[in-house]
């Protein structure tokens, strides 16, 4: 194992944020480490892809209740979405802020806590949307107090 590789398991295990932020900073090294280490996510995100785009057959639906302002459809398709394990974090971050705004801040704990126990959160390409839900979780956890 190289040294960035030896920096990379580091962070993931001490620092996630930290290693986010690094990610975005030094994209295409890590790019390049984690496709060897997460080598399964990146297959599990083909075989996702392979019964069809996750954003025109989830995301992009939701937005279509979004618009018509059909808040359960929208929640409906998102939660489904991410039972089915989809990789994008939009999903995640879109549910994430519905049940926030709608006060209900323990389901929005656990769609945060759902995409970090998920294996995608971990590639570089999703990092942008994984800091933001890491931050989001943080703020909900003070809130509601979790252990």
């Amino acid at each position: 194992m190289n040294e960035l590789e030896n920096k990379i398991l580091e962070e993931l295990s001490s620092s996630p944020k930290e290693y986010l932020e690094n990610c975005l900073n030094n994209y295409s090294d890590y790019l390049k480490v984690a496709q060897k280490l997460f080598k399964e996510s990146y297959i599990k995100m083909q075989l996702f892809d392979s019964e069809g785009d996750p954003w025109l057959r989830f995301n992009s639906k939701a937005e279509e209740f979004r618009k018509i302002n059909d808040l359960n459809k929208e929640i409906e398709l998102l939660e489904l979405a991410i039972k089915k394990g989809i990789y994008t974090p939009y999903t995640y971050e879109r549910l994430a802020i519905i049940y926030s705004k709608n006060k209900e801040l323990q389901k929005a704990y656990r769609v945060c806590k759902n995409w970090f126990d998920s294996p995608f959160w971990m590639i570089p390409n999703m990092a942008s949307t994984s800091l933001k839900l890491f931050e989001r979780m943080k703020k909900l956890e003070s809130k509601i107090n979790v252990a």
